[in-house]
């Protein structure tokens, strides 16, 4: 009996978009509180009053920018208030419809848990397009969404990491579909929403020049790129004067800082933001590599190369009271995308494999699986792991206070972040 591709993938990624809204709006945290806590008033400013300040909402908060003119603004990236702009319409909508109050944090937290979810569904897409297995294209689907940062930090509010997590996966999935021309848009609007973008824009933008495509294809591609870009210079000037809003000032970054070692070694390994120790799975990226025949692949690498270097150089490079590696989270489509051989081997085996090698690929799997759905549900469902653990915390044996002043915190194996429930 042979299975209609074309009919079961449709259907699977379904069943997974809902597997994963339910998933998402079961858990318990809501981080709409820290960073991305004005993102959804900004959205409701453009919806309810056709403007982007909040003047309306606050009056002082180090969140915000009060400009000469007295309006406030967000000091944050706009572009995630755009993207939520019609799941907040739809929402606004249906609680006026059951006669109750939409609240920010509620509306925050669904719009999140959507993006992450469609994340999810785009990446199970783009592993049947590489002729993973349903069953191969399932599993490293869910451990995208639940066994990562998608979880813990993207669906848990609107961060705009989690939000540019799924703008790459859909980039990623655009050109693997040759669907060159809408790629150029996607990719454009994620320099809206965070400036490390500009990070893929650029390398992307160069693996669009030297791929064998027709020149229709680039023309359209850097058309929808340079209106994007465009349009949102222009917003920027005629809001701050200036065609980039402080936010994305280049010196925040300085890679000459004291502690750029040890930030390039806290970003890979460090029991609180190590990619290896929270997203441990992504090791076999150094296996599969040679199984991928797209030169996508190549250039991939250079983005995530760069990204570390840029995220090591900022000297808040731990990111401040949050969940393991949320500064690497962007890059998480990119990152699974390098591991898909492995659900391949796993799923579908391949006769060249050693069968005992195979098996030890299942079982070290398996563990680096488990161990990744029970931290990131750890992050997702207790916030003792992200409000307690980031106020105070011990460092060998001495008990010390808030990361942000005692960033050796970092490396506290006796009181790791992902292990730390309500105490």
């Amino acid at each position: 009996m042979t299975i209609d591709k074309n009919r079961t993938v449709p259907v699977t990624a379904g069943i997974l978009f809902f597997f994963l809204i339910i998933i998402y709006g079961f858990s318990k945290n809501n981080t709409h509180g820290s960073d991305p806590l004005f993102t959804i008033y900004v959205t409701s400013s453009i919806v309810d009053n056709g403007d982007v300040d909040l003047n309306e909402y606050v009056y002082n908060d180090s969140r915000v920018l009060r400009l000469p003119n007295g309006k406030i603004y967000y000091s944050y990236p706009i572009g995630t208030s755009i993207l939520a702009i019609p799941p907040y319409m739809i929402l606004q909508r249906y609680f006026k419809f059951i006669d109750e109050r939409l609240e920010a944090f509620e509306a925050d937290k669904i719009i999140a848990g959507l993006f992450a979810a469609l994340s999810g569904v785009f990446m199970f897409l783009i592993f049947t397009k590489q002729n993973v297995s349903l069953n191969g294209s399932l599993f490293l689907s869910i451990l995208y969404g639940l066994g990562s940062s998608v979880y813990s930090n993207a669906s848990t509010a609107l961060w705009s990491n989690g939000t540019v997590a799924f703008l790459y996966s859909i980039v990623l999935y655009l050109i693997l579909h040759n669907k060159i021309g809408l790629s150029g848009i996607v990719i454009g609007f994620s320099y809206v929403v965070r400036p490390t973008s500009a990070i893929v824009i650029l390398i992307l933008s160069l693996y669009i020049l030297t791929v064998k495509l027709k020149w229709k294809h680039k023309f359209y591609y850097f058309l929808g790129l340079f209106l994007i870009l465009g349009g949102f210079l222009y917003f920027n000037y005629s809001i701050y004067g200036s065609i980039l809003s402080p936010y994305y000032n280049a010196g925040r970054v300085s890679p000459g800082f004291s502690s750029f070692t040890e930030a390039l070694a806290g970003n890979l390994i460090s029991p609180a933001r190590g990619l290896f120790i929270y997203t441990p799975v992504i090791l076999f990226a150094f296996y599969s590599f040679q199984f991928i025949r797209s030169k996508i692949k190549y250039y991939l690498v250079a983005i995530i190369l760069v990204h570390w270097y840029i995220i090591s150089g900022f000297g808040h490079w731990w990111g401040g009271g949050s969940f393991g590696p949320r500064l690497f989270s962007d890059l998480l489509p990119f990152l699974f995308f390098l591991i898909y051989p492995v659900g391949k081997t796993i799923f579908y085996p391949n006769r060249s494999l050693n069968e005992i090698l195979r098996f030890f690929l299942l079982f070290v799997i398996l563990i680096f699986s488990l161990f990744q759905f029970y931290i990131h549900w750890n992050g997702a469902n207790n916030m003792a792991s992200w409000t307690q653990w980031s106020e105070s915390g011990y460092y060998k044996g001495k008990l010390y206070g808030d990361i942000d002043t005692y960033p050796i915190r970092i490396w506290s194996w006796d009181d790791p972040q992902f292990l730390r429930t309500g105490r």
